[in-house]
């Protein structure tokens, strides 16, 4: 979870960092950034699963696509980070740490975006 958390403060930095004169909602577009990364993911996941087996039928349906795929992530984000405003509390944890342990957690997140990467680029070639 740990990893998690930093992954969310990496991406809350990089929209921070582009966004300097526009700082609106900051929390809320980070969170939609990793909706979108874990919904297109797990898109593709069962999209591959349901073409290979052929036995989700109700995959094909929008809304209970959505319902299988886009509100889980949805929920769990708005748990881990939004709920008690959270995402203050790991962005301050963040920022107290010193760089030996940010780099350390840079290259494990480095190592798991390699292999997600990996996995999806495998994903598409099956």
């Amino acid at each position: 979870m740990n990893l998690y958390n930093y992954f969310f403060y990496q991406i809350y930095r990089s929209i921070k960092f582009t966004n300097k004169d526009f700082k609106f909602w900051l929390d809320i577009k980070t969170i939609l950034v990793i909706v979108w990364i874990e919904i297109s993911s797990f898109t593709l996941l069962f999209y591959k699963i349901d073409k290979y087996f052929n036995t989700c039928d109700f995959l094909s349906e929008k809304l209970g696509y959505f319902l299988f795929i886009g509100l889980p992530p949805l929920v769990f984000n708005y748990y881990i980070f939004e709920y008690q405003d959270k995402y203050k509390r790991i962005i301050k944890y963040f920022e107290k740490i010193d760089k030996k342990e940010k780099k350390k957690l840079n290259i494990q997140l480095l190592i798991l975006l390699l292999f997600l990467t990996g996995f999806i680029v495998f994903l598409l070639y099956i």
